[in-house]
């Protein structure tokens, strides 16, 4: 069985990035980056430097070549990231190295075969920014995760990053690896109380407001969602009904 392609990963990546972009320059943390395309269009569409995390080796070496691009902008760091300092086991899909997931009930997705286990590092976001990141940036404009199930270890690994330097967007990707390692978008939304949620959604629709409290924001299709601090308001965005979606348009 394929991945299911509800929403593919160009649509959602110019969804967020249109938001993104109106933002003044800051630092974006790419969890789970795989092979960077995600942090290349950052770079590319927005003024914001990029921190990536990525544990598979011969995946890091691809992504480790945008610091050749970016230099001044661009830092990948050789670790998974979840709720804890040490080391970690990843499971690794070796036609798919982007479905490499630390929660061993991987096995149990039908379209992730996972034929070999690598023992990596096992960072989290309070250590790596309390160490590298506190000293050279101020906030964190996005903070992306993309790890195969085990966001919400990513996230309980953040709770003093999330206190005292809260990111203006924090991108999520919900799939059926939740299922089986017990996760909801509710309890995502847990570690990020002052947040309001929105689903991106695919060929290019932009974005719709969801409720956590709704069952059928809890569904485990392969969607993305984007939590924005209560605080921010985006003025350089309109907002335009297109095909019976909400459109995000620069303005």
């Amino acid at each position: 069985m394929t991945r299911p392609s509800l929403a593919t990963g160009r649509c959602t990546r110019a969804s967020s990035q249109a938001v993104v972009a109106n933002q003044a320059a800051g630092l974006c943390l790419d969890v789970g980056a795989n092979r960077g395309d995600y942090a290349r269009a950052v770079l590319e569409r927005t003024a914001c430097s990029v921190v990536a995390f990525e544990p598979l080796p011969s995946t890091f070496e691809q992504l480790a070549k945008l610091a050749h691009e970016h230099p001044s902008r661009f830092e990948a760091i050789e670790a998974a990231v979840g709720d804890r300092e040490g080391t970690t086991t990843l499971h690794v899909d070796p036609a798919n190295s982007a479905l490499a997931s630390t929660s061993v009930d991987v096995r149990h997705v039908p379209y992730v075969h996972p034929a070999h286990t690598v023992d990596v590092r096992l960072r989290t976001l309070d250590a790596v920014w309390d160490a590298l990141l506190a000293p050279r940036f101020d906030a964190i404009t996005l903070l992306k995760i993309d790890v195969e199930g085990c966001e919400h270890e990513v996230l309980r690994g953040a709770q003093r990053l999330l206190a005292i330097a809260p990111p203006t967007f924090v991108q999520v990707e919900m799939n059926w690896h939740h299922l089986f390692t017990g996760t909801t978008l509710r309890m995502l939304a847990a570690h990020l109380p002052g947040y309001r949620l929105l689903q991106l959604v695919p060929y290019g629709c932009g974005y719709v407001p969801r409720d956590v409290n709704d069952a059928r924001s809890n569904m485990y299709a392969f969607t993305n969602f984007v939590f924005v601090r209560r605080d921010v308001r985006l003025p350089g965005l309109t907002y335009a009904r297109d095909r019976g979606c909400r459109r995000i348009t620069a303005r």
